[in-house]
């Protein structure tokens, strides 16, 4: 129920925090209101001690209600509190508290401090805050104006990521990456194999296992879990479609005017450019010869097109990209669509101009702006299709939920329910969360809303999906129990072979593997004896074991550490596979020079996580961390 009331009240303080901390945290300055204050951890009842440093309960449920909305964005009706109890959400919610008033107490200790200087210098590279890659102080105060925060709040949580980000960089002092390591690490990469293999499956063995029935009851018995059913309801549902509702909505023109003058910012349009390239391709690093002359190549090019030859011809002769053969026709570009060093150019010329050589990770590029679109607001009479079917769609919704609310309200009353054209309704039998008959109209939201309901609640909300509007009444609850061995023999019979099949096909795979290397045999004949196809994948890293053959950690550990004409066997998941290696393991390592430097770069990321975690844990087993008394999770 709490859940549900802080979806409904979009000026909830929690919602704020939502939209405030976790899209956006900022301070302000030059129009900031920087100040060294710190925060009020949240004040009211503790829910756990750091040492002396509370969290309060607020704390926590503002904290655990942003992680649980960002997965419930993420996995839409998929997400629910039965869930998050499985995922352990709320323990990880506060984990991660903890670590943060660790990392704050010991920023303390050390004596590292942040002044407003670097707090208003972390503010001002947020992107969300930016126009054209410079701070816009307008932006910025439109953008915390509605979302109800203000400025100090900004600043104190960015105070925070910055002093948290000063400790890491104090504890990483000193981290480096020998040549010795990154060769190393490289090698270890990206090294290749090439096998062919032999899959066994558990069923390809099945017809060897014996089944009596006393064998299957045991296999039961002993596996009564296996075969336990999850929770269960039992529920009434009612459903009205959207199509329903649409009948006889009329929208008369000053509808669809006041709509359109409603949501003009749907109907915006947006700055774009279209754009042809003339690219000569360079190497990474490349010599300040090659530079030189592939930017007085372009130019030489630039002149002709001034001069009234087309762009698209000298693109179709002289273009080494994929578009030549289009006379360098690159599509249509919004901005931030386009690599930053080529926006920044192509945004900056008119339709028709021609730019100067533009240097990039890819080569020399030479743009021509062959349209653009400026920003603005697409008029009324070419939108009004579309306004007219968003606005129909909107109402159908609306009248929907209105309708069926009524329904609902009978419901609760207990009295006859109106009649409404189109209303499906219908009771189910018991069953599991997410297995719902496909034959219920919007089952998955049938199920989430019957397995939502909590306490003494026993009829739903109404909730859009599948097309409509829905509502449930629990009708019974069913405890997780385990079905009579008659009630579920099929399922056990599946399981045990499978189970007794995946032994033998290991028994025989430990068999065949020693014949493989003793000479006596070689994957052709087994293949072939079990009607099998032998697999030969191209070859790959220990990171990217094919589909094939995955997944399975256990074949890329053996395999790679055989040397060519080798033989091993590695269980993927119940199956076992059975290999050979036919090349490697063997490095490129052509490319080691020109990717030395990145690979480092990212090899010292790694080490210094590392480094910062076996720190982070030292200071959690050290610390006295204490839940207050009456707190639960």
């Amino acid at each position: 129920m709490m859940l549900r009331f802080l979806r409904e009240k979009g000026k909830s303080w929690v919602l704020k925090a939502l939209l405030g901390f976790v899209a956006l945290t900022f301070v302000s300055f030059g129009g900031f209101a920087l100040t060294d204050r710190q925060s009020d951890p949240g004040g009211g009842r503790v829910a756990a001690w750091v040492g002396d440093t509370p969290i309060s309960a607020r704390e926590f449920e503002q904290r655990y209600y942003v992680r649980a909305e960002a997965l419930r964005r993420q996995l839409g009706a998929a997400f629910n509190e039965e869930l998050a109890r499985r995922l352990g959400l709320r323990r990880q919610t506060l984990d991660s508290l903890i670590l943060e008033k660790l990392q704050l107490r010991e920023a303390r200790r050390l004596g590292i401090e942040v002044t407003n200087a670097q707090v208003a210098l972390q503010i001002q590279s947020l992107a969300p805050f930016q126009r054209d890659g410079k701070f816009d102080a307008q932006r910025y105060r439109s953008i915390l104006e509605s979302s109800g925060i203000t400025p100090r709040q900004f600043e104190e949580e960015q105070r925070r990521v910055v002093l948290l980000n000063q400790l890491q960089d104090y504890v990483n002092l000193g981290v480096m990456v020998s040549d010795q390591e990154t060769q190393g690490a490289y090698e270890w990469r990206n090294v290749e194999i090439r096998l062919a293999a032999v899959r066994l499956k558990p069923e390809t063995f099945t017809a060897d296992v014996p089944e009596p029935e006393a064998d299957l009851k045991a296999h039961y018995e002993k596996n009564k879990d296996q075969f336990k059913t999850g929770p269960q309801r039992r529920v009434s549902w009612w459903h009205l479609p959207f199509s329903a509702a649409s009948k006889g909505i009329e929208l008369s023109d000053a509808d669809l005017r006041t709509h359109y003058t409603q949501t003009r910012a749907k109907y915006e349009r947006n700055e774009s450019v279209s754009v042809n390239q003339i690219l000569l391709k360079m190497p990474p690093n490349p010599a300040k010869e090659l530079i030189d002359a592939s930017r007085k190549q372009l130019e030489g090019l630039r002149e002709r097109v001034v001069k009234g030859e087309e762009f698209t011809e000298l693109a179709k002769a002289h273009s080494q990209g994929p578009a030549a053969n289009r006379g360098g026709d690159l599509g249509v570009f919004g901005r931030g669509q386009m690599l930053p060093e080529l926006e920044r150019v192509a945004f900056r010329l008119k339709k028709g101009e021609v730019s100067k050589p533009v240097k990039s990770s890819f080569g020399m590029h030479l743009l021509w702006i062959r349209d653009r679109v400026l920003p603005g607001q697409k008029p009324f009479a070419e939108v009004r299709k579309q306004v007219e079917a968003d606005l129909r769609i909107l109402r159908s919704r609306e009248r929907a939920k209105n309708e069926l609310r009524k329904i609902r309200y009978a419901v609760e009353d207990k009295k006859a329910e109106p009649l409404l054209e189109g209303l499906k309704k219908g009771e189910t039998g018991f069953f599991e969360r997410g297995r719902l008959s496909q034959t219920v109209p919007a089952s998955n939201v049938v199920s989430e809303l019957a397995f939502g309901l909590s306490g003494e609640e026993k009829i739903s909300r109404e909730r859009e999906g599948g097309g409509g509007v829905s509502f449930v009444r629990l009708e019974a609850k069913r405890a997780p129990f385990v079905p009579e061995f008659s009630d579920v023999r099929k399922q056990v019979e599946r399981s045990f072979l499978r189970l007794k099949g995946a032994e033998v096909a290991k028994r025989k795979a430990s068999l065949w593997l020693q014949e493989l290397k003793d000479e006596k045999r070689n994957l052709s004949s087994i293949a072939e004896e079990l009607k099998l196809k032998i697999l030969t994948p191209e070859a790959f890293k220990r990171a990217d074991v094919p589909e094939q053959l995955g997944p399975s950690q256990e074949l890329a550990s053996h395999a790679f550490g055989l040397a060519k004409g080798g033989f091993g066997m590695a269980q993927a998941g119940s199956d076992v596979i059975l290999f050979e290696v036919l090349e490697g393991p063997k490095t490129d390592m052509k490319k080691f020079e020109t990717e030395k430097a990145d690979f480092r770069q990212g090899l010292l990321r790694l080490k210094k996580a590392m480094v910062f975690n076996q720190y982070l844990e030292k200071l959690r087993q050290a610390a006295n961390i204490r839940f207050e008394e009456g707190f639960n999770l």
